[in-house]
């Protein structure tokens, strides 16, 4: 499997790389690309190349230095994840969450302190329980065991921490008491 950013910043494939690695990398990369190293030999062209390859480089180190940004690139990568918004998602999950959006909605016409702070306590569990499995599964992808369907539960994972995150937004945005 190669996936371009990865290759651009010379590190593996992982959904835990070496952060310093990475960041070491990341900083070689960018001096030796940056648009005024070529600056005093006057090559046009290669400056202009220097410049399209450190927004790439710079690009890649944002997405592969952020957790949910490398896990989201990794997985279109392979093409596990088309629109995030549009894909499927676990149907005894989503009723679990058609029942905590029920009990968000409530809150909009009924502010309660309590309900609030039960809803926020279901969704850190249930986020917790994700972040649990999901570093289970990074764990096998890791160390090359099942990797396709690792990566598929990878995926499901992620588009349910999305969906969690999407709830938490709203009761934040909309129903704080």
């Amino acid at each position: 499997m190669s996936l371009y950013y990865f290759d651009l910043l010379e590190v593996p494939v992982s959904f835990m790389p070496d952060l310093s690695l990475l960041r070491k990398n990341y900083y070689r990369l960018s001096r030796e690309t940056h648009p005024d190293h070529l600056s005093s030999n006057g090559d046009e062209g290669a400056q202009i190349e220097n410049l399209s390859k450190s927004g790439d480089i710079n690009a890649a180190y944002r997405t592969l230095a952020d957790e949910n940004l490398r896990t989201k690139y990794i997985l279109e990568g392979v093409g596990l994840l088309g629109d995030v918004e549009t894909a499927p998602v676990d149907q005894d999950f989503l009723m679990e969450m058609m029942e905590i959006n029920e009990l968000v909605e409530e809150l909009q016409f009924e502010p309660d302190k309590e309900n609030y702070k039960s809803i926020l306590e279901t969704i850190d569990s249930k986020q917790s329980d994700l972040d649990s499995l999901m570093k289970e599964k990074v764990v096998c992808f890791e160390n090359q065991l099942n990797t396709q369907y690792v990566l598929e539960d990878i995926r499901d994972i992620f588009l349910k921490s999305r969906y969690l995150l999407r709830i938490r937004e709203n009761i934040i945005n909309f129903a704080t008491p």
